[in-house]
Parts: C-alpha cells; sequence; structure tokens
C-alpha cells in the first residue's frame, strides 16, 4: 500500500521512485537486483490567502468607527511571502500596510486595522478599495492573483449650505448683508442662484464654489426701494437653488426673510392750501395773546348784491 505524505505545502505534480533491496539467507535471492517503482504524485494543497473580516461588510466611519480584517496564507510556503496592501485615495487607510509570512508563521493570522480617511469633502456614503499583492518566489504564490475588498465608507460631512443670517430687518433706502459659505468641500463646482420680490435687490444674486473657496463667505447685499408711499412694514422672500453635479445637487437651502420697515409716515395738508407764518405768544395763562408775523388770508368768493359779506377769522 502506498500513501502519499499529506503535507501542507503546494508542490507541482512530481514523482517518487520506489527501491527495492532483497536480502535473504538463500543465496540465489540475496543481493539479487529488484526494479524500482515510480510513483507519480498529485498534490491537495492550492496556494492562496485567506482575508477574514471583523464585519461583513467591512464598514467604517470618518473620524471614528475602524474596522478590521486578519490575514493567513492556506499553505506553508517554500520561502517567505511578502503581501502589500495599497488603498484608493480619499478611501481608507490600513495598518500595516505590508504583511510577511514565513513557512513558520504563514497559518498564524494578521490583524490589519482599516479607518476612513478623514477630509473635508462630501462624498456622502461612499467605499474605499484595498488591493492586496504578493511578492514572493514560493511555488503557487507566485502567480497567485488576490482580489480587492471593499469597505463601506460613511461620511461625518455635509452638504449643508451655510447662511449668516435667517432673518434681515432693513429700513427703506438703506443697505444689509449676509453671508454664504459650503459646510464642507464639493468634488466640483456649487452654483447658489438668489431671487427675490422687486421691492428689494439682491447683488450679486449668483454664486461659485469649488474645492478652493467653498470654505470663504461670499456676500449678500441687500438694498431695498425707497419710494414715496407710506406702506407700514412688511415681509419679502430671498430664495435660493443650487445647481452642481456633486452631492450637493437638490440641496435645500432654508428661506431668507427680510422685514422691511417703511420711513414714510402718514401727514395730513392746510385745507384749502391757505399758509401762514404767524405765531401767537403771550406772557402766560389768562393774558391777552400777541399775534405776530404775516397772514396770508384764503380765498373768498365775490360777493354778490343779497349776500352778506364773508369775515375769515384767523385766530
Amino acid at each position: 500500500t502506498i500513501t502519499a505524505v499529506n503535507d501542507v505545502l503546494d508542490e507541482p505534480p512530481f514523482s517518487s521512485a520506489i527501491t527495492h533491496t532483497v536480502v535473504s539467507a538463500d543465496s540465489f535471492y540475496d543481493g539479487i537486483s529488484a526494479p524500482s517503482v515510480t510513483v507519480d504524485i498529485t498534490d491537495n494543497d492550492v496556494a492562496g490567502v485567506t482575508f477574514t473580516p471583523a464585519h461583513t461588510p467591512l464598514r467604517v466611519t470618518e473620524g471614528s468607527v475602524t474596522d478590521t480584517f486578519t490575514v493567513v496564507l492556506n499553505t506553508q510556503p517554500t520561502s517567505t511571502v511578502q503581501l502589500t496592501l495599497t488603498t484608493t485615495t480619499n478611501g481608507v487607510i490600513v495598518t500595516p500596510g505590508v504583511l510577511t509570512f514565513t513557512s513558520g508563521t504563514w497559518n498564524v493570522p494578521q490583524t490589519v486595522t482599516i479607518e476612513a480617511v478623514e477630509d473635508t469633502l462630501y462624498e456622502s456614503a461612499h467605499t474605499g478599495t484595498i488591493t492586496p499583492t504578493l511578492s514572493t518566489t514560493a511555488y503557487g504564490f507566485t502567480s497567485l492573483s488576490l482580489s480587492p475588498l471593499v469597505v463601506d465608507i460613511t461620511d461625518n460631512d455635509t452638504s449643508e449650505i451655510m447662511i449668516s443670517r435667517s432673518v434681515i430687518t432693513i429700513t427703506e433706502g438703506q443697505e444689509e448683508t449676509y453671508t454664504l459659505a459650503l459646510a464642507s468641500a464639493p468634488t466640483s463646482s456649487v452654483q447658489i442662484l438668489l431671487v427675490t420680490d422687486p421691492m428689494i435687490s439682491i447683488r450679486p444674486s449668483l454664486f461659485t464654489f469649488d474645492g478652493t473657496n467653498w470654505s470663504t463667505s461670499q456676500t449678500v447685499t441687500i438694498t431695498t426701494v425707497d419710494d414715496r408711499i407710506d406702506m407700514g412694514p412688511r415681509d419679502v422672500f430671498i430664495l435660493a437653488t443650487v445647481s452642481s453635479t456633486t452631492a450637493f445637487a437638490g440641496v435645500v437651502i432654508p428661506t431668507t426673510t427680510v422685514h422691511i420697515i417703511d420711513d414714510e409716515t402718514a401727514s395730513t395738508a392746510p385745507m384749502g392750501g391757505g399758509s401762514t407764518g404767524a405765531s401767537v405768544s403771550g406772557p402766560g395763562a389768562g393774558s391777552t395773546p400777541t399775534l405776530t408775523g404775516t397772514v396770508t388770508p384764503l380765498p373768498v368768493a365775490p360777493p354778490t348784491p343779497r349776500d352778506e359779506p364773508i369775515i375769515v377769522v384767523v385766530p
């Protein structure tokens, strides 16, 4: 009965010879030559690398939650095997980035820690990729291709539009300002268009943010129309819309309320169009007042024969 040695090495198909030596008390058989037997051996080991994640799928959060996985070789290598882990930009960071396995440590799990890259980009939920590559002369591992590992990443940045003032009070003919900025860096340009009521003007009405100026506040100047009509206090609104191909597309910006205070007040003109530059003065209560200045009489109709004269008294 022939049984192959069941080892943990990945080996190519090979042959082994079984030789025979004859020993006998019979001189006719003792020491005679016996043919050898060749045995073809097929290996049952396959070189490979096993990644065991702590969670399925692997998942991390920017600035907080990390994850791990362990790595072992499936078979004992005939020489040292080095495993390098490469990550995508703005994805994840792995520690350590290089693992080394020998014939004595090939089946000892090595732990890799994953953390998300902490950036200022708003990417919403996205993924990072870890690409493993091998460097070795060990049989079975030299041509081994490994699949990348995908990590789910939760972003801690938001697509919020930062508005310095949501309610603004302004008097007719005056100016007020407020500012706009993005809460995180966009991956491409973001445009904000402002529209409002004709009772006020805003300048500028179009703002552009990108990866270089996203956190720099841009100023909106509001001017009211200074009319001659007493309309009383009133509210108008500034509406903003966002245009972008990034995760900022479709972001709803709260309406800005502008409370206008009128600078006109109601007044009553003198009846009949008369005017006076007169003033009354006196030494005090109970005394006879003295009229000074000039008096412009109100116009009167000419008397008719049967009319009594019209007398206008100006106090």
